[in-house]
């Protein structure tokens, strides 16, 4: 991709994939140069795209990329990934062929993301739009009731539309999120500092001091990346093994949208200060079931704020022992194992 973008670019861009609540999110100095492959998955609308995959027209005429498949008859699921930035093709890619024998899955990038990448004002970006999309989609598929699978900070958008579509909820999973974001950059600031003088000598006395800093934790984790750099910060936080990274990594480039310019979604977050803060208006608990997956083995949440989590909503916690943040990479069939036999548990 390098070869696609002047190298005066290259110097001014700061391309940093940052952790919210444990996903990845992609922030931009200047404007990213889309390579050709990636410009027919990132915001182009017209039939059917890649994977088989849709477009339908949100209320505000923004277009959004989805793929529905699986058993018609299977209870609805739609899956929300992280970032906010990320897209749906990895988790597809490694649980879909698991999960769709059994349920109705529904695969979402969210507006700005991914294939539902657009150029338009940042006005239409952040949590409002967002959770008007899932219930647009809901209704565009005409379903009644569904379920939500939310990874990382997409379990905070999954909370997010539960309390305002509480109706059409059945049950949610949240893997490895949670709703204070800022808890788990601190984690991950912390888990950085610590194994610095092991994982990252050249590097450890600025990862303390960073710690130690009163910078906001966005800016902190901001920081942490321009030290580290993302695969090596990411190979810690991330992933239980390097070959779980090497699988993750694989799919993202294979699936042509890592040059999908998230920036601006990002921006609308923070500008709107929904990074920093502990969203205690979520922390409630839950009328419908639900269940939290954690990785063992992930730094990115953290132990102590997942089982918080657990017990402010009181739904119970399933860890995944060989797991980091990815655990439909690491663990696919223990994952769409464990998804479907709760989706599926009151059939």
């Amino acid at each position: 991709m390098s070869n696609l973008v002047p190298i005066e670019m290259i110097e001014r861009r700061i391309f940093l994939i940052l952790t919210l609540a444990g996903l990845t999110l992609c922030l931009s100095s200047c404007k990213t140069v889309v390579p050709q492959r990636a410009q027919a998955r990132c915001g182009a609308p017209g039939g059917k795209s890649v994977a088989g995959g849709d477009y339908f027209i949100a209320e505000d005429g923004t277009a959004l990329w989805y793929k529905a498949s699986g058993s018609p008859n299977g209870p609805a699921t739609i899956y929300l990934h992280g970032g906010p930035g990320y897209n749906s093709y990895a988790f597809e890619r490694a649980v879909g062929a698991l999960l769709e024998p059994r349920l109705r899955m529904v695969y979402l990038d969210q507006r700005g993301c991914g294939r539902s990448w657009f150029e338009g004002p940042r006005e239409k970006l952040g949590v409002g739009p967002t959770i008007d999309d899932i219930e647009g989609l809901r209704k565009h598929l005409g379903i009644t009731q569904l379920n939500l699978i939310g990874h990382s900070f997409g379990a905070l958008l999954a909370l997010e539309y539960i309390q305002r579509y509480p109706d059409h909820i059945s049950s949610v999973i949240l893997v490895d999120g949670l709703a204070d974001i800022a808890s788990a950059l601190n984690h991950q600031i912390a888990t950085l500092a610590k194994i610095g003088p092991t994982e990252f000598p050249e590097s450890a006395d600025k990862l303390t001091a960073l710690e130690k800093s009163t910078s906001p934790p966005f800016q902190k984790i901001k920081t942490a990346y321009s030290i580290l750099q993302r695969p090596r910060l990411q190979r810690q936080l991330h992933y239980a093994t390097a070959a779980g990274q090497e699988r993750n990594e694989r799919w993202d480039d294979e699936s042509g949208l890592r040059a999908c310019d998230s920036s601006s979604v990002v921006e609308k977050y923070v500008h709107d200060h929904y990074v920093d803060s502990p969203h205690s208006e979520l922390m409630r608990p839950l009328t419908i079931p639900g269940m939290i997956f954690a990785g063992r083995r992930s730094n990115i949440i953290g132990a102590a704020n997942i089982e918080a989590t657990s017990k402010a909503l009181k739904i119970p916690v399933r860890w995944f022992e060989n797991s980091g943040h990815f655990i439909y990479v690491e663990e696919p069939r223990e994952f769409a194992d464990g998804v479907s036999k709760f989706i599926l548990r009151g059939s």
